[in-house]
């Protein structure tokens, strides 16, 4: 199956292009269990004392997913500093990842990371969302401002951390991932770490734009309201593609 990657945003209008090929695929792999609806894992992790926010983003993807058909949603919710529990994606056919403070959810995440590419490999479809998309990267741009005291983003985008700091990520795409790009101005974070090498490839997501890999990560195709930002290196020059919307 393929890795959905999302780059944030909150435009409901955007709904059955960013969630459909992914409800698609998990009802695909569903159908191969004898099941005719999905049973789809959402994790998600909230601030310290705003448990509401994680119900509250768990019931906003509930609403995403079964705006394009039936679906049975399994929350897997863990507060930040926390760690989420492996049994929970026991029996799901498709996982989503939701956003919020990057490096804390690379934290929970870390004892299901090899359930998660277990799952993938055996069909089922992944669908990273901000911080989702970050974490689904081989090696994963997870925040900062500055690299070595230089700016290289808005500090409001650090992710709580100063130097820009990468790290394992869950391995489904083989080339970085950075969010919310045109929005926020991630674009020239993800620049800066291609151009010292600390990733060699990667790409920046627009909000409410989906960026869909296929299972090779040979082939992808977009879809949404925005554009991929393909940052790339060739020989001494750093080069950026864009890709505008695609559609499916």
């Amino acid at each position: 199956m393929s890795t959905h990657l999302i780059g944030g945003g909150s435009d409901e209008t955007h709904w059955p292009a960013l969630y459909t090929p992914f409800l698609r695929e998990a009802t695909d792999q569903a159908a191969t269990h004898g099941s005719p609806v999905p049973t789809i894992a959402v994790l998600v992790v909230h601030p310290p004392d705003e448990e509401s926010a994680g119900m509250t983003a768990v019931a906003r993807f509930t609403a995403a997913l079964r705006g394009q058909g039936p679906a049975n949603v399994r929350p897997l919710v863990v507060v930040e500093g926390g760690q989420l529990d492996p049994s929970g994606l026991h029996g799901v056919d498709a996982v989503l990842v939701a956003g919020g403070l990057t490096p804390a959810y690379a934290h929970a995440l870390q004892p299901l990371a090899a359930e998660i590419v277990a799952l993938v490999k055996m069909g089922a479809p992944y669908l990273g969302f901000s911080a989702g998309a970050a974490l689904a990267a081989r090696r994963a741009v997870i925040g900062g401002y500055l690299q070595d005291g230089v700016a290289i983003c808005h500090e409001d985008n650090a992710e709580d951390l100063d130097e820009l700091e990468v790290v394992d990520g869950l391995g489904l795409v083989d080339f970085a991932v950075d969010v919310h790009a045109a929005q926020w101005g991630n674009t020239t974070r993800l620049m800066a770490a291609v151009w010292t090498g600390v990733v060699e490839r990667g790409v920046a997501v627009d909000e409410n734009t989906l960026l869909l890999v296929d299972n090779d990560s040979t082939t992808h195709r977009s879809a949404g309201a925005g554009r991929l930002w393909w940052v790339s290196r060739q020989g001494p020059d750093l080069l950026v593609r864009l890709e505008g919307p695609g559609g499916f």
